[in-house]
């Protein structure tokens, strides 16, 4: 798997306390921008009351034995039918997959992917779509390690989990990306002042997440995948809110590109990409760029709003590129989509000398953001992440490019 040099990363805020910041420095027009980006909560939670007489109906079993319980308000005895018709695990939850059971209930009619809508990818973004994955109910001491939701192709974009009005104590939802945890207790939720709640938490493909052990009782959860649409029938327009939202880095952008100390002979501005994108290969990457989340795709529509050539590259050090190790130092080579590739440096470093002593023409290249391993590219890879065996998607690291031209 190739890896990323430091001497590579962007300027960081205790990089800049080094450096010239004064308020027409360069640097501070580079850390304006960095900070003007926006990155929301990767995740959406919340609940919704049981409405009176509402049912949620959950069918399951075999023609000749069948059952059905109502999940707004099960009893004991039928969660324990249910945990014992799920497929048995260790230590994690029991399961039982979409194909063996059925049910009443649609999010989908409650707003929750309305609200997933807004909240994960903004308004005018790629439209969301919910398909019904599995049933899980953990029993008693059952836990469900850290991990990664295995990304089910191209259009793979997160998971909603709903959790339902059964009994029960421990078993807390712990999320994690960046650098930061949240925690979600369901079983502190789902009776509020008499009344019986649904809990559902919806979160990107890359955050990491555990179900912590369940001390009593029985935690009952529905999760769908989220996709984005295939298709889009036309464009949406930007909504007048989103223009405004997105002012600010926009100006930070315009007034750092009109700063002729930035690249003064051509080059790159470059923005690491915060959050994991499922793809296929290099070529996937042109689609990928309609589907961009949260802070990423700001930029995006920062870029398209000054009418900027931007594109999403894949870098490459020389660890990925062996037969370039003397070449490269501690450079990286740009894959551009054609018979040659790219070598970018930071701007301002020394030139790139091959084992023949000659200058190689190169790149120049300001970073804003950090990219890191989140998104690494290895053409044919199987993954080693993941909560099953599914194949044939890794995340595959990117950057956002904008080509600076100078006379």
């Amino acid at each position: 798997m190739p890896t990323v040099d430091d001497t590579m990363r962007p300027a960081t805020p205790e990089d800049d306390a080094a450096t010239d910041m004064s308020p027409d420095s360069l640097e501070s027009k580079i850390a304006a921008l960095r900070s003007s980006i926006v990155y929301r909560m990767p995740f959406v939670h919340g609940t919704l009351p049981v409405q009176t007489g509402q049912k949620i109906k959950l069918f399951y079993g075999e023609p000749d034995e069948a059952h059905c319980i109502d999940l707004a308000q099960p009893t004991v005895q039928q969660l324990r039918l249910l945990e014992k018709a799920c497929e048995p695990a260790t230590f994690g939850p029991g399961k039982m997959d979409v194909d063996n059971f059925s049910t009443n209930y649609d999010p989908t009619r409650s707003g929750i992917l309305e609200l997933v809508q807004n909240e994960l990818v903004g308004k005018g973004g790629s439209k969301l779509v919910l398909e019904m994955y599995k049933l899980n109910v953990y029993g008693k001491d059952s836990f469900f390690k850290s991990h990664k939701d295995t990304p089910r192709g191209t259009k793979s974009f997160g998971t909603l989990v709903m959790v339902f009005p059964a009994p029960h104590e421990g078993g807390q939802f712990l999320l994690s990306s960046a650098g930061n945890e949240w925690t979600v207790d369901a079983a502190s939720e789902i009776l509020q002042n008499g009344q019986h709640h649904l809990v559902y938490v919806a979160f990107y493909g890359d955050v990491t997440h555990e179900v912590r052990k369940v001390t009593s009782g029985h935690r009952v959860t529905l999760t769908w995948n989220i996709f984005i649409e295939e298709e889009i029938p036309r464009p949406l327009p930007i909504p007048g809110d989103m223009l405004e939202y997105d002012a600010v880095p926009k100006e930070a952008l315009a007034a750092l590109l009109a700063d002729e100390r930035l690249l003064p002979n051509g080059g790159y501005v470059a923005f690491g990409l915060r959050y994991e994108y499922p793809v296929e290969d290099r070529r996937s990457l042109w689609d990928l760029k309609r589907h961009l989340k949260g802070g990423d795709a700001m930029i995006q529509r920062a870029c398209e709003a000054l009418g900027l050539k931007i594109s999403l590259r894949a870098l490459y050090d020389k660890d990925s590129y062996w037969e370039f190790e003397d070449i490269l130092g501690n450079q990286c080579l740009v894959d551009v989509f054609s018979d040659s590739d790219e070598i970018v440096r930071e701007a301002g470093s020394e030139p790139v000398i091959d084992q023949h002593g000659e200058e190689l023409k190169t790149q120049e290249i300001a970073w804003v953001t950090e990219y890191n391993k989140k998104n690494l590219i290895e053409g044919e890879y199987e993954p080693a992440y993941g909560n099953d065996g599914f194949q044939g998607t890794v995340y595959g690291t990117l950057a956002l490019f904008v080509e600076v031209k100078r006379p």
